[in-house]
Parts: structure tokens; sequence; C-alpha cells
């Protein structure tokens, strides 16, 4: 969430290039630059000397006005082009290039996530998910990599009562891709599901029928090829003719969707899977937002293994990022700022009609202004008052609103 010293203005734009016309012709998320006694916008560079305010319609059909800005008094200007949302990625043993769990007999693995939510209270002990597995008296790689796997979808996920899962565990395995293994025919999956079908008897590469123990490896979604770091799933049990309805070990958590003949699917035979080395994925999820109720944030974990795992290594692969210009950001800067604009407590106890501009599934590329005024005369010099002009717009596509506005401001 944003902090304000001084007064910060948000307008939050649509793919329209800024007006060079009046204020009047406006359509309903176009910016527009005016100078000081001009009746019409401008997309040339402002230069010194120069005074102007920013005009906006907003989804209600006001017209909003910025505050007279000296464009000798902006101090501080910059650009961010909008980066989407990062969730964290971590593995524990093989993570799609090195890596393996070590191998223990009779031994007790445990897993630990510990959850670093940015929205709990402060000293509040942190919250962690786990998974535990015994080995027996002749463990192997796989073994261990399937216990740790069916403990940890149950405590991670939402199949536990009253559960919201924010980490996503899966299986991943180092058997090498192979484009010819996929099914001869349609694989349809349905998220959340441990059941799939597959036609054409659900043979796979030369006329190959699978096996109750082999493994399918499943793209993330039905047009995207597998990779070592795709998630593994074990065949439990096959019924039908002609289709085959097939159970794996656990529910499938890719897309749903018709995984046609293609590299979006891989059968690995169970002989092949003996040999490979194993790894436990861990994906954050995003978590969950409501503009003005609940803050925008992405989760952080930190992976922390007992004695048991010994050598195996916890690899980070992707870091959390909340990005920029996303429209949970945008959203709730604009509701926050609102205050600016008159609803001081942002939460009224009366009914509130008032449209926001920030569009659900939009991007936003931003622009920050930093000014001040010395308009106001003190006893013995001008007294300075900061504030803050912050523009967001969709992306360039039909219009032009975040080139014109670089030009305008020389960014």
């Amino acid at each position: 969430m944003i902090a304000q010293n001084n007064v910060t203005h948000l307008f939050v734009g649509k793919d329209v290039t800024p007006t060079t016309g009046s204020r009047d012709a406006l359509s309903t998320g176009q910016l527009g630059i005016f100078k000081n006694g001009a009746t019409s916008g401008t997309n040339d560079a402002l230069t010194a000397g120069d005074r102007f305010v920013v005009a906006f319609k907003d989804a209600n059909g006001q017209v909003l006005m910025s505050p007279e800005i000296k464009y000798d008094n902006i101090y501080s200007k910059n650009k961010t082009a909008y980066a989407a949302a990062a969730q964290k990625v971590a593995y524990v043993g093989y993570n799609g290039t090195s890596g393996s769990i070590t191998v223990g007999n009779s031994d007790i693995y445990i897993l630990r996530v510990v959850l670093q939510d940015p929205t709990r209270t402060l000293a509040e002990h942190p919250l962690y998910e786990y998974a535990e597995y015994s080995s027996d008296a002749a463990a192997t790689q796989r073994e261990i990599a399937e216990g740790l796997i069916e403990n940890a979808v149950y405590n991670f996920t939402s199949l536990k009562p009253r559960k919201v899962t924010v980490v996503q565990p899966s299986l991943v395995c180092s058997s090498p891709t192979n484009s010819g293994d996929d099914f001869v025919g349609n694989f349809i999956v349905v998220n959340g599901s441990k059941y799939a079908t597959a036609a054409n008897s659900g043979q796979y590469a030369t006329n190959t029928d699978i096996a109750v123990g082999d493994y399918v490896r499943v793209g993330a979604t039905a047009t995207t090829a597998v990779a070592l770091t795709s998630n593994v799933y074990k065949i439990v049990s096959i019924s039908g003719t002609t289709t085959k309805t097939i159970e794996f070990d656990r529910p499938i958590v890719e897309a749903s969707g018709t995984y046609t003949s293609g590299n979006y699917t891989q059968v690995i035979p169970t002989a092949t899977v003996d040999n490979a080395a194993f790894g436990i994925k861990l994906t954050g999820v995003a978590l969950p937002f409501e503009v003005g109720k609940v803050k925008y944030g992405v989760l952080d974990f930190e992976v922390v293994l007992n004695e048991a795992f010994d050598a195996t290594v916890i690899t980070e692969a992707v870091a959390p990022s909340k990005g920029s210009g996303t429209y949970q950001e945008i959203a709730e800067l604009e509701a926050f700022l609102s205050g600016n604009r008159g609803e001081t407590y942002r939460v009224a106890s009366y009914p509130v009609s008032k449209l926001p501009n920030a569009t659900v599934g939009d991007t936003y590329n931003m622009i920050v202004i930093h000014y001040y005024n010395d308009d106001t005369q003190g006893l013995d010099r001008n007294v300075r008052a900061y504030g803050t002009l912050m523009i967001a717009t969709d992306a360039d596509s039909s219009g032009t609103p975040y080139a014109s506005l670089q030009t305008v401001f020389g960014l």
C-alpha cells in the first residue's frame, strides 16, 4: 500500500491517445494535457516555463483535473512498463536440471514450508505447511518422493476440510522428455480431478499400451509442451476399452482441456522412472484480493528440511514479485487515493455509487511525476508544498497513451 506524506493524484486511463481537442470532447478513460490558458490539449513536449494541468474523464462521466503544475517545479519523474506478478517456485531435490532426494532407510522425512504472509499481524507466529513420510528398510528415491507428495497434497491443499491452498506441491523427475511418447489420441484433463480420459485405447508412442504404475508428464496447458519441470502423475488404475479412463495418484492441477497428439503429454514407463531422480516442486498460489478490503500481496515462503534429507538441495527457481502495473496494484491505489477527492475515510456507512476506472484483467504502464508548488509566501521565503501525479494507462494498442505521455514529459 502507498504511503503519502503529501497529496497524490492518480488517473487511470484507457488505451486512447491523449486528446488534442477540448476538455468537453474527452471520451471515457481519455487523458489530456492542457497548458495554461489553452482550450486544446497537447501531445508535444513540455518545456521550461510551461504550466499545465492533466484532465481525465472518469468512468462516472466526470472530467477530473489535476492541480496546475509548473514544468520547472518537477523535481523527479519516471516511467515503469507493465511487469507481470510472479509466484515463488522452489524445488526440493531434482529441479529440472540437477539434484536429487537423499535416500535413507527407515528414516522419517519432514518437509516444512514456512509462510511469510505479508498480511499477518506483527509478531504473530508464522504459519507453515508440512509433509512427512517414513521410509522403509529398502528405501528408494521414488518411494520417498511418492510418499512425500501424497502427504503434501493432503496437508497443503483444499482437499483438507476448510483449507485454502496457498502453496501447490507437484512432483517432477529426471526421465528425459521424448515427444514421441505422447498419447496417440486426445487426452482430456479436468483440473482438480484424479481422472482423465485417453482416446485410441489409451495408447502412446508406437501403439504402446499404458499400464498401471506408469507415469504421465502433463504440460501446464493443452497447448504447452512438456518440460523436465512439468508435473508427473502415477497411474493407479485403468478402465474402458476404446476410450480409457485413467485414475492418477492425486488430482491434476494443470488446466482443463483436450491435450491433442503432440508434445503436450508424455507417458513414462515404470522401468524408466525407477532410475530417475525426483524432486518436490512448490509453487505459490495467488492470494485472495478484494479492492479496499483484502490487501494485494504475493506470498513468500521458506523451505525447511529435517536431517533425514541430508545433502538434498533446495533450489529457489523463481522469486516472488508483485509485478508492476497489475490490475490489483492499480485498483488498490485507486481505492486508497479516492480519499484525496472527497472520500476521506474510503469506507462510507451510506450508499456510495462510484464506478472504478481500473478494469479487471487490464495491464498498465505507469508514469509518476513528483513536483512542488512554491506560490505560498512566508515571512522570509516562499513555502514549498509537495505533490505527486501518477498516471496509469492501458498498454498501447489501438491508441498511444504511454508513448504520447513519455513525449510530453520528456521520459
